[in-house]
């Protein structure tokens, strides 16, 4: 029995977006990515229940990375997802594990394979940032919450499996990307167009468009350049990416 087969009455359980019968038109796809986008800014904002969030961290660099939100539904965000395709594919690649991918059952059975191995991870990753439950981790539960607040990281860990598969399918581009991009593109709006809050714990937060315009009521000139320069070259970046991304190079063969 090979190790593909040895785990196959595991993952055949497993529920799988179905392959669409007929290509999407762009219209289709760009509604079906709407849709994933919208969900996952939305499961962003779900305040896990049960978790002490006076006690919850910030890994603002990490949560970027992995499109996650620390404290909601997406806590792991991809992390389980791309944690499991990058063990399996260094097994697979130092031999350790004996696959063929070039059979295409076999890369299908890898592919279930894989989503079986991220789920696990799911829970894992949430016990982790829990501390296990022995000692304290990343995340504080509340008294006798720990398995349910594990529970509802690691279902919305799967959640964005499955919506990875949907955009991959039926959506442009790749669901990871997509998490990742929608991440990004919402922390650099919410820097800029901020307005002046005050966080539980006392924190003022204000976006970089709130502090220029107080700055130029109180005559603080000399403030501005600092602020809008970090705009600038975000705008600077985006326009250049873009214009490399149109470049088309013929090389003769």
């Amino acid at each position: 029995m090979s190790f593909l087969d040895f785990f196959e009455p595991l993952y055949r359980l497993l529920p799988e977006v179905k392959a669409p019968e007929v290509q999407p038109t762009l219209k289709k796809k760009l509604m079906w990515t709407a849709v994933v986008l919208v969900l996952f800014y939305v499961m962003g904002r779900v305040q896990l229940i049960g978790l002490d969030q006076q006690n919850v961290g910030n890994l603002q660099q990490l949560q970027l990375i992995l499109a996650s939100e620390i404290g909601s539904l997406i806590t792991v965000g991809i992390g389980p997802i791309v944690l499991a395709s990058i063990i399996l594919q260094l097994l697979v690649g130092g031999k350790i594990i004996d696959i063929d991918l070039s059979d295409t059952k076999n890369r299908a059975k890898f592919s279930s394979l894989q989503k079986l191995f991220a789920i696990a991870l799911s829970f894992f990753e949430a016990a982790a940032y829990l501390g296990f439950g022995v000692f304290q981790g990343f995340l504080v539960a509340q008294p006798g919450m720990f398995l349910f607040v594990v529970l509802q990281i690691a279902f919305g860990s799967i959640i964005l499996l499955y919506l990875d598969e949907v955009v991959s399918k039926y959506g442009i581009g790749s669901g990871i990307g997509l998490f990742i991009a929608a991440g990004v593109a919402g922390h650099v709006l919410w820097r800029i167009f901020a307005p002046p809050i005050t966080t539980p714990d006392g924190s003022p937060i204000s976006g970089i468009l709130a502090v220029s315009m107080q700055a130029i009521q109180q005559g603080q000139f000399n403030q501005l350049p600092a602020l809008l320069i970090p705009v600038l070259f975000a705008l600077l970046i985006f326009f250049v990416v873009v214009f490399a991304e149109g470049i088309h190079v013929n090389i003769p063969i």
